[in-house]
């Protein structure tokens, strides 16, 4: 394989279609959310609801976490990307198998369409682990950033290999356990083994870039990163060869004392910061790290039993998924994107311009008024989208889905302004 630098254009080429892709799926989300409010009230095991998941999971989430690494690892490694090809090969076919699989869940086809769908998937991710994994085993360094990467994407091929399972499952049922109980597994390894690895990762290292923080505890950071992938492996061997979803009380407590561990390693970037001003993209960032305290709340109220309706049971169920997936990740990624897309974009743009030209700052690729403002309205439409899924008040879902929209054109216009920015030169610095 041809190696790349991290300069290289395709590498870059790469990175953007990510993000503009993950953008415009995100903007088909808000789009589906008020128009299938009603399926928000109700079991999880919805075909809209498991669509719009998937869709999330893997069109927002995944695709736009996948193109930061496109990026970042090679700067962590501080050597190449391993193949831009593989990383067109991986995109095509997750993308590809996503819209199968979205529309196979849309209309409940859960024969050989949805298996199709799976294999693509699963094909495409282990295309993306063969060359990141690749691209990290040639550094010449090892760091507990590339040990949380790497991890992460272990997960994720467990979690596709997983779901591809349950899709043939769907037919021939040969689990030896009913198809929620693996879906649940699923659920966890992709939400605390991908998604939360990688965003310990990669916060790990950018935030306290960012901030210019002193220097931190490194131990803590360390031994949360063995709490949460030990517990979770048990958990996940416990669970498949035993019953151990019925301690997953026990397993997911310990994740939050990992959780506990990160918080105060970003707590530690943020009060020794030298950057005493937060930017949008760090503001939006912080606020992703303190809304993660709503999930842990709502996860407490369903464990402990607090209600008395099974209806408000999968109510809870709903809230507590959309609160990890459209509050703390989603808003974690605005902020993120305003300092990465921002940030890579700059650097392609103006790396090669002498010093003695004035050129503008990284911020000044996107709009901060739209950024600004399109936070304050995503806030109040989480909260509202939110109280309506706890209430099972449908047109208070259709709201808080309409005021998504708003964010989402916005969002989407800040990323195409800053993808499609042109090179402003102003004066020679004397």
């Amino acid at each position: 394989m041809q190696h790349l630098t991290f300069n290289d254009n395709r590498v870059y080429n790469i990175s953007i279609l990510h993000y503009v892709t993950a953008a415009i799926v995100f903007f088909f989300i808000s789009v589906l959310i008020p128009f299938n409010s009603l399926h928000f009230i109700g079991h999880y095991f919805h075909p809209k609801v498991l669509a719009i998941t998937h869709l999330t999971t893997i069109g927002w989430i995944s695709i736009i976490i996948i193109g930061s690494l496109y990026q970042l690892v090679p700067v962590i490694t501080n050597s190449k990307l391993y193949s831009v090809k593989l990383g067109y090969i991986s995109y095509c076919l997750i993308m590809l198998g996503l819209f199968v699989l979205t529309y196979s869940f849309w209309n409940f086809n859960v024969g050989l369409l949805i298996q199709i769908a799976s294999v693509l998937v699963f094909l495409g991710v282990c295309f993306l682990f063969f060359n990141l994994y690749l691209t990290i085993n040639s550094a010449k360094e090892k760091s507990i950033e590339l040990d949380f990467i790497g991890v992460s994407l272990l997960w994720f091929w467990l979690t596709v290999f997983l779901g591809t399972l349950l899709a043939f499952n769907f037919r021939y049922a040969f689990l030896n356990k009913d198809h929620l109980y693996f879906l649940k597994i699923h659920a966890h390894v992709g939400l605390l083994g991908w998604f939360l690895n990688l965003v310990f990762g990669v916060a790990s290292k950018l935030v306290p870039m960012f901030l210019l923080s002193g220097k931190l505890n490194n131990k803590i950071i360390k031994l949360s990163f063995y709490v949460l992938n030990v517990s979770l492996f048990v958990f996940v061997i416990d669970s498949v060869f035993f019953n151990g979803l019925q301690r997953s009380y026990f397993y997911l407590s310990v994740v939050i004392i990992a959780v506990i561990m990160f918080g105060t390693y970003i707590y530690q970037a943020f009060k020794t910061r030298l950057k005493k001003q937060l930017d949008v993209g760090l503001l939006q960032t912080l606020i992703a790290f303190i809304l993660i305290l709503i999930p842990i709340v709502l996860w407490c109220l369903l464990k402990f039993k607090t209600y008395k309706s099974s209806d408000v049971e999968m109510q809870l169920n709903i809230a507590l998924v959309y609160s990890i997936l459209l509050g703390f990740f989603t808003i974690l990624i605005f902020g993120q994107t305003y300092k990465n897309l921002s940030f890579i974009s700059w650097l392609k743009i103006y790396s090669n311009y002498p010093t003695t030209i004035k050129k503008p700052m990284p911020k000044d690729l996107y709009s901060n008024k739209l950024a600004k403002t399109q936070l304050s309205i995503y806030l109040f439409a989480f909260i509202i989208l939110l109280y309506g899924i706890l209430t099972s008040t449908s047109y208070i879902i259709k709201f808080g889905g309409v005021l998504i929209i708003c964010c989402a054109l916005l969002y989407l216009a800040n990323v195409f302004k800053i993808v499609f920015h042109k090179p402003i030169i102003y004066k020679t610095i004397n």
